[in-house]
């Protein structure tokens, strides 16, 4: 089937503001946002740590471990939320702006925290599941070729990894990642007491785009005891 020009998707439809006005409304926005995402995200790990059923189901299963557990942390992310968050929460949400011309579907977020007033300015969650499990060049391509070229978070100036830590402890992967990638790896504030830390990039925006260019990346690490 050959490829035809884009049109619009329901959301572009829905909310037709230019570009630059969503990454004003995002910029707004991501203030008050991250610092309840985040909490949301660690508050869903915390269920999931503390679920026997759960960490006896993970010492059984072999096979697609990742999208396993991000769909269990989606629900359990949103189990936690009060309802008056500005935003909802939702798993494997497609990215519209950097899509491509159909028939050929757009990436989809593993787990996106989505405006309330805009379904278009999207927060993601990307998931990984990390080494000796799976190969560590897989976040890494995350974060330098979607991340970081603006196909992933288009319009906001931040969004996460989780590293789903099933060997070896959260220590040993920030070290694994922050070698990777080159860069340092640093705290943020009033979570370090959590396996959390944050790198700052600047980002590849496509010509004549008006995404942001500085990148704040979230690093999760989330140790999971197999029984």
């Amino acid at each position: 089937m050959p490829n035809r020009a884009r049109g619009k998707t329901v959301a572009e439809a829905l909310h037709s503001e230019p570009p630059l006005e969503l990454v004003a409304l995002a910029e707004a926005w991501l203030p008050d946002a991250s610092r309840i995402i985040l909490d949301a995200i660690w508050n869903g790990y915390d269920r999931l740590a503390g679920d026997a059923k759960v960490q006896r189901a993970l010492g059984e299963a072999t096979d697609d471990l990742e999208r396993g557990i991000t769909q269990l942390l989606e629900l359990a992310i949103r189990e936690g939320l009060g309802g008056d968050e500005p935003f909802d929460v939702q798993h494997e949400v497609p990215e519209g702006e950097s899509r491509k011309n159909p028939p050929a579907r757009p990436r989809a977020y593993d787990i996106a925290f989505i405006h309330f007033g805009n379904v278009r300015i999207i927060w993601p969650l990307e998931t990984k599941v990390m080494p000796p499990d799976r190969p560590l060049k897989e976040y890494v391509n995350t974060l330098n070729e979607r991340y970081l070229t603006c196909e992933y978070a288009p319009f906001v100036s931040e969004a996460a990894m989780a590293g789903y830590v099933l060997g070896g402890t959260a220590d040993h992967a920030f070290t694994e990642v922050a070698g990777a990638l080159g860069i340092t790896l640093g705290p943020t504030p009033g979570l370090t007491r959590r396996p959390h830390r944050v790198s700052v990039h600047e980002r590849k925006v496509p010509e004549g785009k008006p995404y942001p260019i500085s990148f704040r990346c979230h690093h999760l690490m989330m140790e999971f005891a197999r029984s």
